[in-house]
């Protein structure tokens, strides 16, 4: 969860990770949350994909009610654009644990990423609810205003989740891209260039891919495809939803964008 949240690199926590999640299954074959911490490691780190789906089935198999492994599993399959059963899933893990602020955040997932873009607003709108300090809920709540076009609640919700989180490189970006989506260029300009500095000179560490789609957002394929390489070759969580992601449809006729996918074994 370190590594999937920014925390850490991914480099210093999953193997660690994955030695204990191994020795675990080697130790009881029949727990459930072995095989999910398995699952979610051969998803976020080695992108082994139908390793990944093996186990996300075999820890359901053995823990059919709980609802972090259904939207573990429905996460996957989001990521894979298989939209519908990851909303099978998903209600599955509402119904599992209704008063989960998390399970309603990540049941918001297939509608954002289907651009049913206010339907994933309610529900991010739900998690935020029932608890109003989750930051990735506002952070997704701003995701889905900008994609449907909403820059003032956008910028609303980025400032909400900078108040949480700090100044992060990766809110600072975000912010960014809603003012320049409102006409605020100049404000989206500034931001940017603290966020880089931020990432130059500190040991904060954030997603690239997030920050390569605030780029594509804003014309910048260059420095765009800079960040993208940069999470292939640090293999960072967030790349992972490169197929899907609507932040990068304008990178997406690119023959590099095409030459990514390959080589994740996502095309």
């Amino acid at each position: 969860m370190l590594a999937i949240f920014y925390f850490l690199p991914p480099h210093e926590s999953m193997p660690k990770a994955k030695e204990a999640a191994l020795k675990a299954v080697n130790a009881d074959e029949a727990l459930g949350e072995a095989h999910l911490a398995l699952a979610s490691i051969r998803f976020y780190y080695d992108w082994d994909w139908a390793g990944a789906e093996r186990e996300y089935k075999r820890a359901i198999e053995l823990s059919p009610g709980d609802a972090r492994t259904r939207w573990f599993y429905g996460s996957y399959l989001v990521v894979q654009g298989r939209l519908e059963e990851s909303l099978q899933e998903m209600k599955q893990a509402e119904a599992s644990d209704p008063l989960s602020a998390v399970t309603l955040l990540k049941a918001g997932f297939p509608s954002y990423i289907g651009r049913q873009y206010q339907r994933a607003i309610e529900k991010f709108q739900e998690s935020i609810e029932l608890d109003p300090n989750l930051w990735p809920s506002h952070w997704w709540l701003g995701q889905g205003y900008v994609a449907s076009s909403q820059f003032d609640e956008a910028v609303r919700a980025f400032e909400k989740t900078m108040a949480i989180t700090g100044r992060t490189p990766l809110i600072l970006a975000e912010l960014g891209r809603a003012h320049a989506r409102r006409g605020n260029r100049g404000e989206a300009r500034r931001l940017l260039q603290e966020a880089e500095r931020r990432l130059k000179h500190s040991d904060e560490f954030v997603s690239s891919m997030e920050m390569a789609f605030v780029y594509a957002d804003l014309g910048e394929t260059e420095r765009a495809f800079e960040l993208l390489e940069k999470g292939y070759r640090d293999r960072q969580c967030g790349l992972i939803w490169i197929k899907v992601w609507p932040g990068l449809d304008p990178l997406r006729s690119d023959p590099r964008f095409t030459d990514l996918l390959h080589r994740m074994h996502l095309d």
